[in-house]
């Protein structure tokens, strides 16, 4: 520390002013005199100060090296660095920044509308956050309220909002508008041009705080820059990083949270194909929230071999397998060093990887090896963001990154989220608009077309979430320009969408050896190519030290001269022949018990240099990215064209539709079918418009029979006919419950133009299947029976542009990533399609062959009334409906099955015609 005390203490009385009010008089030759505690703090901050390039107040700076490809010359750095001084945000609490109603109507300061609010019986519900802790609030509903809120989706000033209110009607006032104004802004419904932003222009500025002159009065928020006099990074480095990173993505596969699957599963449940509102389905009580969280004897062999994965223990991983051959007795005792090349050749060759269009890489150079510290995310700009404050050059970066990405999206609009909540930490959080649009949660919105949360729609795509801004009609997708740790946040809307950003993506490109093989005591350097990936990493416990000292204990291990312990930017580097890092290290394992070593590396040519050549320990964020689409637009299903004769979406009991649930095990849904529903509707057919039924097996297997009235004055007629012809079932537990439901069309999935004809299409469909039941037929049937329709359709060329063999392609790849389908699995799809293709099928009855030429006359039609660009998303939708009525089990796995031997058949009887 000697000759950098004053420098030290000047960047501890930044980054911690309690402790610098400790040793403010302290000087260098009494710091051993000190307590053990502070001694050990003081040799931390050093520490850090010496070895972590993690900016933090005066510790470490941050930059803008360039690349180049012709020469490796270095990065020289200037001996002075510019110094980015922002106002500290705990100072927004201070009360010089409050205000008075009084003083937004002098000043004629801009309103803007909490947007989380939606209609909850007789109250508007909507997000609020008291004193750091966020919850739902209720007031009754009131026309005016609603009426400002949804005038000011975008900031107004304030007096325009009361000469826009004074020329309502009348009867929707209730009182002085002013005085209602500024209880809607001390409820949190409106927030202020005063209140506080962290995207955008900053806030304080925004407030005219002067901070130049008072920095002595106010808290600071630092960033220093370094200035880079010449040199360069030289390119070619990196040019493993991108083969690794595919590497990587193959091995690791995509992983979302378990959240964001309990949350897909919970959807499906309750919307089944519908869009709603985003604050509707994260409501605990009208939606799911977010966060809180047997097979029958059949000849389904083929398919019982598909479901055998999520029926059985996980099969035993590619990496864990590749490890054990390098392992002696489960452990690595003598292995020095892995080398992944050849784990990676026993990767699938075809399998589909998924990278965001840009990723960071954190990395350092050390001579000829790149040092990974961590690589993936669903942006770059995660790692980057929170520097577009400090340096033009670095927001200019951060913006082309958010371009790449729009760019390579097309019709998706990527959006930003404004939070925060821990004063401590938020300063982290404030940071440029880069992306078009800007979601401002609970605070002020500066950007010139705010995203709000009454615009923001959420629906189910094939699996996967899609949000929609339904004024923009076009796909909405989050990514948090923030290291923020989302994790530690309570608010289910910010958790939802920070978990949403990698939805569908390959963002874990890393390779952690305990991943595989937990609480071993040593794990070997992983390394591929130049590149080191995982560095070796000894144990240490208390317990290892009983009958032998810290010296010995470290020279028995062989461990390097340099290491490490902790992750991130809570790491310390200490040298094994320095007694006094040896006496801080034992007081790091006094306080923690157990720890990892792991072996660090330092320079013999550092990259980066002063004037005088002195070499510093940086650390390099590297962006990668690509220009492919990652995202396929989605807009609304519903038509656009207003409808002349507008139907009801939500029907309850009583009106013109029944529709029961009647709760059974799958193996007896086709007996209840053929003895109880059918019957049924001969007997009723008169008093029936149109029916149909749907398997379904959220919250338990059960039938789904939904019936409309001619007369819905015959409710409870049929009510008690229907109940009545089930009581034998109900007696002897084959129907387990019924209920009666309320029916909720799925308008946003078939479209308000379509939705009657689908139900007349279900109806033909739900006939041909009964009519199918009175025949013993097996699974193979039921499929020729189903690509006979395509072939149907395909020579019906009800679709141009002859797309059936891209569709069936596309079907069965998004199935086999979803069954997780390998090639030994593959190869029996290969073999079902011989046994399929020599099979010979039972000949149907003369009421069958009228039935299925009636289901296919009516899917062709329904198909020809739709818009040629929703025709092939309604044909997969028909066709999901039509296989989960003909199967009473598994039908995803059966439609998978499905589009895998169609797709066969076109090719070749493609190959056929040539």
């Amino acid at each position: 520390m000697k000759g950098n005390w004053q420098l030290l203490k000047e960047a501890i009385q930044v980054s911690s002013p309690e402790f610098y009010a400790v040793i403010e008089d302290l000087q260098l030759e009494e710091l051993d005199k000190q307590p053990e505690k502070i001694q050990f703090t003081l040799w931390k901050y050093f520490n850090r100060a010496r070895f972590r390039a993690t900016p933090y107040g005066l510790f470490a700076s941050v930059g803008m090296a360039k690349l180049d490809n012709a020469h490796h010359e270095g990065i020289t750095l200037s001996e002075t660095k510019a110094v980015k001084s922002l106002i500290d945000w705990a100072y927004k609490d201070n009360e010089a920044m409050s205000y008075t109603f009084e003083d937004l109507l002098r000043e004629n300061k801009k309103v803007f509308s909490n947007s989380s609010y939606y209609r909850s019986a007789g109250d508007l519900r909507y997000l609020s956050c008291s004193e750091g802790k966020f919850e739902l609030s209720d007031v009754g509903y009131s026309e005016f309220i609603e009426t400002v809120l949804k005038y000011c989706t975008i900031p107004v000033p304030i007096h325009e909002v009361i000469t826009y209110l004074e020329s309502q009607p009348k009867s929707m006032l209730s009182g002085s508008i002013p005085e209602i104004l500024e209880e809607m802004i001390v409820l949190q419904l409106l927030f202020t041009e005063n209140d506080t932003n962290v995207i955008g222009t900053d806030f304080f500025e925004r407030r005219g705080v002067e901070n130049e002159d008072n920095k002595v009065n106010i808290p600071q928020y630092l960033i220093p820059k370094s200035k880079i006099e010449h040199g360069s990074v030289l390119i070619e480095s990196f040019k493993h990083l991108p083969e690794l990173a595919l590497k990587l993505a193959t091995l690791n596969g995509i992983k979302e949270s378990d959240d964001l699957i309990h949350f897909k599963k919970q959807f499906q449940h309750k919307f089944e194909g519908n869009e709603e509102p985003l604050m509707v389905a994260l409501d605990p009580e009208l939606g799911i929230g977010y966060g809180n969280l047997e097979q029958t004897a059949n000849s389904e062999d083929l398919i019982e071999k598909f479901l055998l994965p999520f029926n059985a223990p996980e099969k035993e991983p590619i990496a864990k397998r590749f490890l054990l051959d390098h392992a002696d007795n489960n452990c690595f005792n003598g292995v020095i060093e892995i080398e992944l090349d050849k784990l990676f050749q026993k990767l699938p060759e075809k399998e589909t990887v998924r990278l965001p269009n840009t990723f960071p890489a954190l990395v350092k150079i050390v001579d000829d090896k790149i040092i990974l510290e961590s690589m993936g995310g669903a942006t770059a700009n995660s790692l980057l963001g929170r520097f577009s404050v400090a340096d033009e050059r670095i927001e200019n970066h951060c913006t082309k990154i958010a371009v790449l990405e729009s760019n390579a999206n097309p019709d998706v609009l990527f959006f930003d989220v404004a939070y925060m909540a821990e004063a401590k930490v938020d300063n982290i959080n404030r940071r440029k608009q880069l992306y078009p649009l800007t979601l401002s949660i609970l605070q002020f919105d500066t950007s010139e077309h705010p995203l709000t949360l009454e615009d923001i729609f959420i629906s189910l795509h094939n699996g996967n979430i899609v949000l929609r801004s339904k004024s923009r009609n076009k796909r909405l997708v989050p990514r948090i320009a923030s290291a923020y740790n989302h994790i530690r946040s309570d608010l289910s809307l910010f958790r939802f969408l920070c978990d949403l950003q990698f939805q569908g993506l390959n963002t874990r490109l890393g390779f952690v050896p305990e991943t595989y093989f937990p609480k071993q005591r040593y794990y070997p350097r992983i390394t591929y190519k130049n590149i080191i990936v995982n560095p070796a990493q000894w144990a240490l416990k208390e317990e290892f030290l009983k009958d032998k000292s810290l010296t010995d204990y470290l020279n028995e291990i062989q461990l390097s001269r340099h290491f490490t312990v902790g992750n991130s930017d809570q790491t310390l580097l200490f040298d094994k022949e320095s007694p006094e890092d040896l006496q801080m290290l034992v007081l790091e394992l006094a306080k923690k018990k157990k720890m990892f070593l792991k072996e660090a590396f330092i320079p013999n040519d550092a990259v980066f240099k002063d004037l005088k050549g002195n070499g510093y320990n940086g650390e390099l964020v590297v962006t990668l990215c690509h220009e492919n689409r990652v995202y396929e637009p989605v807009i609304s299903r519903v038509s656009q064209e207003p409808s002349k004769n507008p139907i009801e979406r939500i029907i309850p009991p009583g009106k013109d539709w029944l529709y029961w649930e009647i709760f059974c095990h799958p193996a007896r849904a086709n007996k209840i079918l053929q003895d109880y529903i059918q019957p049924f509707i001969q007997q009723h057919k008169a008093q029936i418009v149109t029916w149909f039924f749907i398997r379904y097996n959220e919250g338990g297997a059960h039938l789904r029979f939904r019936i409309q009235l001619k007369n819905p004055l015959d409710y409870q007629i049929l009510t008690y006919s229907f109940t009545s012809m089930l009581q034998p079932a109900i007696a002897s537990g084959i129907v387990s419950d019924l209920r009666l439901c309320t029916y909720k069309r799925e308008m946003e999935r078939y479209g308000m133009d379509l939705m009657e004809a689908v139900e007349q299409h279900f109806r033909e469909d739900s006939t041909f299947v009964l009519s199918l039941l009175d025949t013993v037929l097996d699974d193979r049937e039921l499929y020729r029976y189903c690509v006979g329709s395509v072939f149907y359709l395909k020579q019906k060329k009800i679709c141009p542009q002859d797309p059936w063999e891209d569709i069936a392609g596309q079907a069965f790849e998004s199935f086999r990533l979803e069954h997780k389908i390998t090639p030994p699995e593959i190869k029996l799809l290969n073999q079902e399609y011989v046994v399929y293709r020599n099979s010979h099928p039972t000949k149907l009855s003369e009421v069958q062959e009228k039935q299925q030429i009636q289901f296919q006359h009516s899917m062709y039609q329904i198909l020809a009334q739709c818009p040629q660009e929703r025709r092939v998303r309604l044909f997969r939708d028909l066709l999901h409906m039509h296989i989960n009525r003909l199967f009473p089990e598994n039908p995803r796995t059966h439609e998978m099955v499905f589009y895998y031997l169609l797709d066969r058949e076109l090719k070749r009887t493609k190959h056929t015609q040539l």
